[in-house]
């Protein structure tokens, strides 16, 4: 990867009891001071569902941000904006436990599609400030993050291989 960025990429087969079994496949990218990029794949000779599940922590707002994107909030407005390229968002409430024996209500972003082979969700989560709402476009495999100080462009090919270019001409290839 670039300088100070990093990407990591795994799979696991625990949907190999599932008829016809399924692979799931996490890549994700980090660009330092920006955001993460992630994208999640199900391979599977048939459909199945597929989620891309957000867990906030107890105390946390959750607001949505248009049809697919939601924003958790700390009490001083700091927060993190999760925008998925596809799917159904909605907010679920939930529990956390912190410690063992303790339950505090939290809420889950949830990302859900019907899976065909190889379907895909790509999610990019973006840190923010109070006040602070960052404009994300998807378009094919082309994301474009803005945010008041910065933008940010990645280019998601289908081997996983992960091309980003900013406003300043920098650019990173993986």
């Amino acid at each position: 990867t670039s300088p100070g960025w990093t990407l990591s990429e795994g799979e696991h087969d625990g949907y190999a009891d599932l008829t016809p079994p399924a692979t799931h496949r996490r890549a994700i990218l980090f660009v330092p001071q920006r955001c993460w990029i992630v994208r999640d794949t199900v391979a599977s000779s048939a459909s199945h569902p597929f989620e891309a599940r957000w867990h906030a922590a107890p105390g946390l707002s959750v607001e949505r941000a248009g049809e697919r994107a939601c924003t958790l909030r700390d009490a001083s407005g700091t927060g993190l904006h999760i925008a998925a390229s596809s799917g159904e968002l909605s907010v679920e409430e939930s529990w956390s436990s912190p410690v063992f024996g303790a339950r505090l209500p939290s809420a889950i972003c949830v990302s859900a599609m019907p899976a065909e082979e190889g379907n895909v969700i790509v999610t990019a989560l973006v840190p923010a400030g109070p006040g602070e709402q960052p404009v994300i476009n998807f378009q094919g495999d082309r994301i474009r993050i803005s945010m008041p100080a910065w933008t940010q462009e990645v280019f998601i090919d289908g081997d996983l291989r992960v091309v980003a270019e900013d406003a300043s001409g920098r650019t990173g290839v993986s």
